[in-house]
């Protein structure tokens, strides 16, 4: 089973302290020097949200209170100290997400923002670009760009791997695709909070998707 765990930071975002003192001493080493790193601080807040729901993941797979230990691999590909645990990370403007599970996964999450016209030119592939006019929305472009962040969030080789070399559109279509010589299962999907795309892939069949509130104050 794939787990996806989504939250709001809105609330966050307008008691940006309260909630990084609620959460430092939740986090990792590694999470609190990458958030005092930030000079942002509504990604200060991300970071840090981020790292909760990270623990929370990890607490529902050892089946008891821990904060895991992360290291980052080639390409900012996470791992947590017993390699065994495997998550994905993504977050936009108020909304984070999390996919955990036993087996290898990817996630993104992609807020409606304004785009420019060529995006679609110069990192969806042909099939992908039809798909977009053939809909005529172009909110889809953002189900495909998650899906396809979602497929090399898995991978593992980060960007360098080619966005317009190959196509998530079965993520859309059928809920599998071949990347990569190897069949993956997922979606891309507008979760219950509008105007955001999320896109989610891995080895297993089943997802389940929950709505988390991080209370601080």
């Amino acid at each position: 089973m794939n787990h996806i765990f989504m939250t709001d930071v809105s609330d966050a975002l307008n008691d940006p302290d309260a909630f990084i003192a609620y959460a430092s001493p939740k986090l990792s080493g590694y999470r609190n020097e990458k958030i005092k790193r930030l000079k942002v601080t509504g990604d200060k807040v991300r970071c840090a949200a981020c790292g909760l729901l990270l623990n929370m993941a990890y607490t529902d797979y050892k089946g008891t209170d821990a904060i895991p230990e992360e290291h980052i691999r080639a390409h900012g590909r996470p791992v947590t100290g017993d390699n065994e645990f495997y998550y994905s990370l993504s977050h936009s403007d108020r909304i984070c997400a999390l996919i955990w599970s036993e087996k290898n996964c990817g996630i993104d999450i992609q807020a409606h923002v304004p785009l420019t016209a060529d995006i679609a030119g110069r990192f969806f592939n042909p099939d992908e670009k039809k798909y977009i006019e053939e809909t005529g929305d172009n909110s889809v472009l953002f189900d495909i760009w998650c899906a396809k962040e979602a497929l090399i969030k898995y991978d593992g080789k980060g960007l360098s791997y080619g966005l317009d070399k190959f196509s998530a559109l079965p993520l859309l279509t059928d809920g599998k695709v071949i990347f990569n010589g190897k069949t993956l299962f997922g979606r891309a999907i507008r979760p219950e909070i509008p105007g955001y795309s999320l896109g989610y892939a891995g080895d297993n069949q089943d997802f389940s998707i929950n709505n988390l509130v991080i209370k601080f104050n």
